[in-house]
Parts: C-alpha cells; sequence; structure tokens
C-alpha cells in the first residue's frame, strides 16, 4: 500500500544515503571542477586524512531521505491510483507515472540538495548551509537549481518505476529467481539512469556552486558546458 512503500522507501534512501555519500563528495567536486581541491586536502594533511569530509551533506540528504524516498513510493501510488485509475499499468503508463513522480518529488528534493550541495563546497553544519542559502537568495534560494533537478528526476524516476518494472517483465523467462531478476534489473536500469540524468546532474552541481551568476539557467549552463568542454563536459561525474 502507499504508506507501506513511503515507509519502505525512506528507509531505504537512508541506507542508500550513508554507504554512498562519498561518492556523491567526489561526484561534486569532479562536476565542479574542483576536483583538485580536493586531492589537496588529503595529500596535504598530516596525519590522520580529513575522511569526515566525504560524509559532508549526508545530514541534510538524509533528512531529504524523506522526499527522495519516502514521497516518490507515495506519489507514484497514489498517481496510479488517481490519475491513470489503475494499479496494473501498461508499460508506457508505468514510465509515464514514473516521469510525473518525479517532476513533483522534485519541488520537495530542490531544498534538501541545496542544503546538501552548499554543505559539500563550504562545510560546516546543515542548519548553517541552509542560513546561509537564505542568507544569499532569500527562501528562493533553497529552490535555486530546481529546472535541472526536475529533468534529472523525472529521468530517474521514470526509470526506476517505469523502466525497472519493464525490464523485469522482460527478464522473467530468462531469470527465473524473483531476488536476482530484481538485483539485475535495478543494476541495470540504475546504472541506464544515472548515465542519462548526469546532464542536468552536472548543470544542478554548476548552478547550485554558483556564486558570481555565470550560470542563471540550465539552458545557459549546457551551453556554457559546451562551449567550454565539448558535448564531453555534459558526462563529467557520470
Amino acid at each position: 500500500n502507499a504508506a507501506g512503500s513511503f515507509v519502505l522507501g525512506l528507509s531505504a534512501d537512508v541506507v542508500a544515503v550513508l554507504a554512498t555519500q562519498p561518492m556523491d563528495v567526489v561526484k561534486t567536486y569532479v562536476q565542479s571542477g574542483k576536483w583538485e581541491e580536493l586531492k589537496a586536502l588529503f595529500r596535504n594533511t598530516k596525519g590522520i586524512p580529513p575522511v569526515g569530509k566525504l560524509w559532508h551533506g549526508s545530514v541534510a540528504n538524509c533528512a531529504g531521505a524523506v522526499p527522495q524516498g519516502g514521497l516518490p513510493f507515495l506519489i507514484n501510488a497514489l498517481s496510479a491510483r488517481y490519475l491513470f485509475k489503475s494499479e496494473h499499468l501498461t508499460d508506457s503508463q508505468l514510465i509515464a507515472n514514473g516521469i510525473i513522480t518525479g517532476l513533483i518529488a522534485s519541488g520537495f528534493i530542490a531544498p534538501f540538495d541545496r542544503v546538501g550541495k552548499e554543505q559539500q563546497f563550504s562545510g560546516g553544519t546543515a542548519i548553517g548551509a541552509c542560513q546561509k542559502a537564505v542568507k544569499e537568495q532569500g527562501m528562493r534560494g533553497l529552490f535555486k537549481a530546481i529546472p535541472p533537478i526536475a529533468v534529472r528526476d523525472a529521468i530517474v524516476f521514470g526509470t526506476f518505476f517505469g523502466g525497472r518494472k519493464v525490464l523485469e517483465s522482460r527478464l522473467q523467462e530468462y531469470i527465473p529467481h524473483d531476488t536476482l531478476r530484481e538485483t539485475v534489473a535495478s543494476a541495470a536500469t540504475g546504472a541506464f539512469a544515472g548515465v542519462l540524468s548526469n546532464a542536468p546532474d552536472r548543470a544542478n552541481t554548476l548552478i547550485q556552486g554558483d556564486k558570481e551568476g555565470a550560470y542563471p539557467s540550465l539552458r545557459s549552463t549546457f551551453r556554457s558546458i559546451i562551449q567550454k568542454e565539448g558535448m564531453k563536459g555534459l558526462a563529467k561525474g557520470a
């Protein structure tokens, strides 16, 4: 049911955040062109390296498990029931429902994404990062990069709620074991979504870290990336 899906999604997302946060921090530094800064931080330290920096943003991201992990499951279930008026959707309806889920959820995810990125860039606490974002641009600062987040999450959740289930059904005759089939489908579609959504995610990172107005919109950010780095720049961090 919708409530059960919400709780399970939230719990899974918290575990996923804690397990993958270091990779998310590294990705942020690679995408923002500050990879050398992170390497220098670890290279120049004396004694124990500051591994805690690799978990910067984890508090905001764990708090974001509510809109990122729990809420999409709730939205997806309710959308299927009230928008498509069915719990047994066709392949195209599954994908469309996933895209709708991502677009709606992105509005709730954006503030947590903003705080997490600010903490990764500047350090400090999640509360301090939130206060800094609001001080710089007001409450709208928490929604600074909602266009790329909406595009990214439409791809991610469209693939997760749609593509994953479609692939699972296609693999049924080849992989009869349910858990193995679900794992293979999840891994394959997760990797696909990661690559496909990297371009808007790269734009999101640049817009979030922009203090000088160099990246005012999603379109201008894409144009700037391609002019400076070519098309391969859109894949940076993938």
